[in-house]
């Protein structure tokens, strides 16, 4: 590699120019001087190739750095080889983290024992695809609760159909907000959220004995505000 000095005055449309891209050709001339895009500029350091000789230049704060066409070519694709590397690294990694965020889901709800069909229930966050989130459209602050696809009766305990276990229907039962999500998204599809909600899971504890339970499912209509869920 070499490095050229910029003009001691530069031509403003020139520089405009040379800043639309990245990299420019240019062509070794005598005197140790290289012409790019019609301005000869002079080697401040480094050995220039023959006269005559195409070269890459690519622009600085202080100065351009030049080097021949084949070594430009086999930096860019080791370069791309080792962008491709981490991407590939990254996205493993990332299938991985959300396989065993599954696996832990599943384990975790299976754990539950609740008497009728039900499902996780979280409200849709509109940062869950942004900084902070896990990717599946849940972020850090989600909650997920029990949401029932059945209505439950249990002495004088009782929840209506496609509302939250933890919330009666006297209070909002979670309604306040744009819409309600009832699973997440791993790398093979959707599934159950795990139940995080720590209300949710104190009443579930209820029926931790019970001999007949409902294992969680996903439900085939779709979200659960598109079953009917009122929003606030």
């Amino acid at each position: 590699m070499f490095k050229l000095n910029y003009p001691s005055f530069i031509d403003p449309r020139w520089f405009n120019g040379l800043r639309s891209k990245p990299e420019h050709q240019g062509t070794v001339l005598a005197d140790e001087m290289v012409d790019v895009n019609g301005e000869r500029l002079r080697l401040k350091s480094g050995e220039l190739p023959d006269v005559g000789t195409v070269v890459m230049v690519s622009w600085g704060s202080h100065d351009m750095t030049g080097e021949l066409v084949t070594e430009f070519q086999a930096r860019k694709a080791a370069d791309a080889a080792a962008l491709e590397i981490k991407r590939k690294a990254e996205e493993a990694a990332d299938s991985a983290r959300r396989e065993a965020m599954q696996r832990q889901a599943e384990e975790r709800n299976a754990k539950l024992r609740i008497p009728v069909r039900w499902t996780s229930g979280f409200k849709a966050v509109l940062s869950g695809l942004q900084e902070g989130s896990w990717g599946d459209g849940h972020n850090r602050r989600s909650v997920a609760h029990i949401l029932l696809l059945e209505a439950i009766k249990d002495g004088r305990f009782s929840r209506p159909a496609n509302g939250f276990l933890c919330t009666t229907e006297s209070r909002d039962n979670g309604m306040k907000y744009t819409s309600l999500d009832d699973h997440s998204v791993g790398v093979h599809g959707p599934y159950v959220s795990e139940i995080n909600c720590r209300q949710c899971l104190k009443v579930a504890a209820r029926w931790r004995g019970a001999t007949t339970w409902q294992k969680p499912e996903l439900p085939a209509e779709g979200p659960g505000w598109q079953r009917g869920l009122k929003n606030g």
